[in-house]
């Protein structure tokens, strides 16, 4: 088969899966979670302990911030926790407190930076050890073992390490939580829905239409062992012991409910798009329900195919940064834009202090705790996003002999983040990247092009210290909206392993959201774990261990935001290092720069504002108006209504603007009150085009990808607007005029430009059976999208 037929196989099999993201939110008027912060304090040894989750409501697959006063200080060793540290779980349970039978822990039983049970479900701990209060004792059959069983929300019990609801890949555990001289201490916790932890099942709608909520659960460990004996060595007992357990603060959980709370029947409305306004779409759709009458289901595809829907037959709404080249639109067909979010790309890392020996004092008693800064500029990132250091190949021997093993290593680096020197973070030499096709991540690239040394670096150019890009990325194309693996070295097969090669080795991401969770979970999903068990291969990697994390991930605002993932500091052109927080995306959005489209601006990395976020952009919903069915355009008129108005306050509640996106202007929500009044106006209307659609009209995301206009000549974005400056308005593109003739039918596409659908639920329910649905696709498409990236010299830099 072609590859053109499988890619329009794709196209078919993603609509066939165009999944309908349902609301997981209760409607508009529950407390907002911003101020949800929740203290709980100790008792009996650790009466001086405090406790702070600080959110406790409207929580969705997400990550909390854990903060602790008033503790003693755990063993100051790098790597080794003998006594004093908490233990933080998550736990179902609808009494008035949690039992340790319902908490997902023991995971990570093969963690062995403390003693021998304290990270298991084990109680038995042999004749020297025995904990008085237990009830859970050995029984016939047991070889002398006892285990507090795991007992689900489904009503299954296990007393098995290895179960069928959590494991070291999905569990959210955290055995061993540091604190510090001064008594403090902080960890990131992922709560987890139904979606993520069946086990658990908080979220759940149950009879009576009331949610399953959930409880965090800390369990602090002194220097005392359940028989009442101060250690000499290593705590051995598990948290779950009832001598432990009877010391535990539990902290209530708030979710909002997974799955559907329309009114069934409510009629559906599409709108198609980018992944940057994803959580944003997720958290105003439940309000929208009785707002506008109607679910507005979401599907996550490649800009160019947003922009080919907005020109389809039934054109829906589409969401995206760049907008349709006006040179493609028909005849008497015109297109109205409105701004509906400013966000941005971010790069953001998990990366934790591990000092070498002879750090700095103040350095080395960091050990274990997240670093909270970093600053890159387009040179390092260019050096990342080209395999260019020796952990990031296969065969580093193809490497100049400058260039450094790891990005800790590299001078210009260390020049930039002193600290790191102190840090042995060695496998730290890429960024996990996501595959397809993103307006967003042409943004990247055009930033970087942007930067003198960066381009120079690419064409082959070494950096003061010696070092060359790895020579499989040298003149690059960097007019792109993907990111290549063009390294194709493998790793020799062996006796004990097969071979291994760098799509498992350096695995890509679905999309941003993935990557992002993987990063905060301490995974750079990479496949290069052997799997003995199952005859053989290569599989993900386990997240690393808290306190010894090293990740880098492309992502953006909002998820990094989401996942309490800190972002670096990136160089715009003014020679400033700048955050993505309101002060950078305010300056970078009076920063962009105008389209070819009245009222539609995209990023220019050229700027020379000294304190513009260089990789600011905003995304735009867009519609054609007359090809609405009356209902239709009525819909989309009362969700754009909805984005310029209660939509634009911030928050966590539901119907709310999440974290990591900056609140529209007033021009802006001007000039998205007026699209709205545009579309809304087209429902008095009568019907016009759409069902009789210009032979010239681009097909919906379902047709065939004949249709995608050719790619221009330098390799770029084929539907991407020029850039030639025009003046601000209202954002309705006009039909042109009728002597302007026919619009070009666009010419049809190499195989290996054409972006296959990436449709699938919102990171609202990232793990829920949907998004798996299409794990088939999105790993077809992935290799038909590596097509192009993986011959990474298609032509010279621009």
């Amino acid at each position: 088969m072609s590859a053109r037929r499988v890619v329009a196989c794709l196209v078919l099999l993603a609509g066939a899966f165009g999944i309908l993201l349902v609301p997981t939110s209760e409607p508009a008027g529950a407390a907002d979670g911003g101020g949800s912060a929740v203290t709980v304090h100790g008792t009996g040894p650790f009466a001086d302990l405090a406790v702070t989750v600080h959110q406790t409501e409207h929580l969705i697959n997400q990550v909390v911030d854990v903060t602790w006063t008033g503790g003693e200080q755990t063993a100051p060793t790098a790597g080794s926790f003998a006594a004093n540290y908490l233990q933080i779980m998550q736990c179902w349970g609808d009494g008035a407190e949690p039992r340790r039978e319902n908490c997902q822990f023991g995971g990570l039983v093969g963690d062995s930076r403390g003693g021998n049970w304290v990270a298991g479900r084990q109680i038995s701990y042999g004749a020297d050890l025995v904990d008085t209060r237990e009830t859970y004792l050995p029984g016939p059959g047991s070889a002398g073992l006892a285990y507090v069983p795991f007992e689900s929300v489904t009503g299954t019990s296990t007393t098995e390490v290895h179960n069928e609801f959590y494991d070291a890949y999905s569990t959210n555990e955290i055995p061993f939580g540091r604190t510090h001289a001064d008594g403090t201490g902080e960890e990131f916790l992922e709560v987890q829905t139904a979606r993520e932890a069946p086990g658990l099942g908080c979220g759940q709608r149950l009879d009576g239409g009331a949610v399953r909520n959930c409880w965090l659960v800390v369990v602090p460990r002194g220097d005392t062992e359940v028989d009442g004996d101060r250690i000499t060595e290593d705590l051995d007992s598990s948290p779950l012991s009832a001598s432990n357990w009877r010391y535990k603060m539990a902290v209530r959980l708030d979710f909002d409910p997974v799955g559907l709370s329309c009114p069934i029947g409510t009629a559906e409305r599409r709108i198609v798009g980018q992944e940057s306004v994803a959580d944003a779409v997720s958290r105003w759709q439940p309000v929208l329900c009785d707002a506008a009458n109607a679910i507005f289901g979401f599907s996550q595809v490649p800009d160019d195919l947003a922009r080919r829907q907005a020109l389809a037959a039934d054109p829906w709404l589409s969401l995206l940064t760049r907008p349709v080249d006006p040179a493609a639109v028909p005849d008497k067909r015109s297109l109205v834009y409105a701004p509906v979010a400013v966000s941005g790309v971010a790069i953001a890392f998990n990366i934790d202090a591990q000092p070498v020996r002879g750090a700095p004092p103040e350095l080395a008693e960091k050990a274990g705790t997240r670093v909270p800064t970093l600053r890159l500029n387009a040179r390092l990132v260019a050096k990342l996003l080209t395999q260019s250091y020796g952990v990031a190949t296969l065969e580093p021997e193809r490497l100049a002999a400058a260039n450094p093993l790891n990005l800790v290593r590299d001078q210009e680096f260390q020049d930039l983040n002193p600290d790191y020197t102190h840090y042995d973070l060695r496998r730290l030499g890429r960024i996990t990247v996501p595959a397809g096709l993103s307006d967003a991540y042409a943004e990247l690239w055009a930033w970087v092009a942007s930067d003198p040394d960066a381009k120079a670096f690419l064409a082959g150019t070494p950096d003061p210290w010696g070092m060359e890009v790895n020579p499989a990325y040298r003149d690059l194309l960097l007019s792109r909206s993907d990111f290549p693996i063009s390294d194709l070295a493998c790793r020799a097969a062996t006796e004990s392993f097969p071979e291994l090669c760098p799509l498992d080795y350096l695995a890509y991401a679905q999309d941003m959201h993935e990557g992002g969770r993987g990063a905060a979970r301490g995974q750079t999903l990479a496949r290069d774990t052997f799997n003995r068990d199952a005859g053989g291969g290569w599989r993900l990697s386990p997240p690393q261990l808290s306190g010894n994390r090293a990740v880098l991930a492309l992502v953006d605002t909002a998820t990094a935001e989401r996942y309490r993932l800190p972002v670096a500091a990136l160089r715009n052109t003014a020679g400033a290092y700048v955050l993505p927080n309101a002060q950078g995306l305010n300056a970078g959005l009076a920063s962009t720069k105008p389209t070819a489209v009245d009222g539609v601006v995209q990023p220019d990395p050229t700027s020379g504002a000294p304190g513009a976020y260089p990789l600011t952009h905003v995304t735009y919903a867009v519609t054609s108006p007359e090809h609405l069915a009356p209902d239709e355009a009525t819909a989309y008129a009362d969700l754009l209504t909805f984005i310029a108005g209660a939509g634009q306050v911030q928050g966590d509640g539901v119907g709310q603007l999440p974290a990591g996106y900056l609140p529209l202007t007033d021009a802006q929500r001007a000039q998205t009150a007026a699209a709205a009044a545009t579309v809304r106006a087209a429902a008095t209307a009568a019907p016009t085009a759409s069902a009789t659609p210009s032979a010239s009209t681009s097909a919906s995301p379902s047709a065939t990808p004949s249709e995608t206009p050719a790619p221009s000549a330098d390799g770029g974005d084929p539907t991407a607007a020029p850039t030639a400056p025009v003046a601000g308005g209202s954002g309705v593109v006009p039909p042109p005029p009728l002597s302007s003739g026919p619009s070009p039918k666009p010419a049809k596409p190499s195989p290996s430009t054409t972006p296959a659908a990436a449709t699938y639920a919102t990171p609202s329910a990232p793990a829920g059976p949907q998004r798996f649905a299409l794990a088939g696709v999105l790993v077809v498409a992935a290799v038909l999208v590596a097509a192009q990236p993986l011959v990474g010299r298609i032509g010279r830099s621009g």
